[in-house]
């Protein structure tokens, strides 16, 4: 074998390996899509998903949420139920063939105020959880006002990822390319988080719907976090994706409703905020793919793609000069 001939075998190697740990988002399957709902239907009367908290009051269908597109689902101030409205953490199952070791999960949301813009914002995530109940990687919605990395733009929501809870290692901060994880609320934006099990990392990549709400399509995503590690050394299956709702500002405590009576959490008085943010996060068309891979694949296959055609075109020229 001539030098040539091992050069174009080692670009087809390189080039085989990148195509290796791809695959397909037409293998995407959405297992929630709202639209057997009722509306205004409170998502735990549904029993995909629980609360870990014991409270039901958030947590409903809207009819209108995305205009022609069907039910989606969304938390936060605005569901009826007592007063005050209580932050909720719905916690929807995953189930897939467990002998698969990518999992990826796909939704499209957006932020909205249904009331005067006070300045208040309550937070919102997501949280991926493993059949034992620990916390994989979260996702939190921060509210302000955030410079883009030039300084030429400000958003008034970035994302924010974690290994693990909202208390863990937060991924996001220091990234270089930070602007792409800044948006204005009230657009829908389509997410995707792939966790592999077995080597124990994840991705996070979020992308424009460009007005389509099918999570099964095609997205030109960015990733906001590239293979970070998860929590555990040990092999885990991914178990759950939950919605989490918290207040952002502290406001005054009580432990009456407006009626007198005591809140209360199975057998204990507690003290609750008497108000929120007035703001909800509203989302739509869940979906999992699940899939046996080596490496979750990333932007990077695709450029190492166009550096070996290059190359090939590079040598095709060297031969006939």
């Amino acid at each position: 074998m001539n030098h040539g001939s091992k050069i174009f075998s080692g670009l087809l190697l390189v080039l085989s390996t990148a195509l290796a740990g791809a695959t397909s988002s037409s293998s995407f399957q959405i297992f929630e899509n709202f639209n057997d709902y009722t509306p205004l239907q409170f998502l735990t009367e549904h029993p995909s998903w629980t609360t870990t908290d014991g409270w039901e009051n958030n947590g409903v269908v809207s009819p209108d949420g995305y205009p022609d597109q069907g039910n989606a689902g969304y938390i936060g101030q605005g569901a009826p139920g007592p007063t005050p409205t209580l932050p909720v953490n719905l916690n929807r199952s995953i189930s897939y063939d467990q002998s698969q070791n990518l999992v990826s999960l796909r939704w499209v949301q957006t932020l909205a105020n249904p009331n005067p813009d006070d300045g208040i914002r309550d937070t919102f995530g997501w949280a991926v959880k493993d059949t034992l109940g620990r916390t994989l990687a979260s996702i939190k919605f921060a509210n302000g006002e955030f410079p883009n990395s030039d300084q030429t733009a400000a958003y008034n929501t970035k994302v924010e990822v974690y290994r693990g809870d909202w208390s863990g290692q937060n991924l996001t901060g220091s990234n270089p390319q930070q602007a792409i994880g800044l948006f204005d609320r009230g657009g829908p934006t389509v997410f995707e988080i792939a966790i592999h099990t077995t080597g124990h990392y994840f991705s996070l990549g979020i992308a424009e719907t460009g007005g389509n709400y099918d999570t099964t399509g095609s997205f030109n995503f960015i990733n906001l976090v590239d293979n970070a590690p998860v929590n555990y050394s040990g092999d885990f299956q991914v178990g759950s994706l939950t919605a989490l709702w918290g207040l952002e500002h502290p406001l005054p405590l009580s432990n009456e409703d407006a009626a007198g009576d005591p809140y209360m959490v199975g057998d204990n008085n507690v003290y609750l905020h008497t108000g929120a943010g007035g703001n909800l996060m509203m989302f739509d068309n869940l979906a999992i793919s699940a899939t046996r891979a080596t490496a979750i694949p990333e932007p990077s296959s695709l450029a190492l793609l166009g550096i070996g055609s290059l190359m090939l075109l590079g040598f095709r020229k060297s031969r006939k000069a």
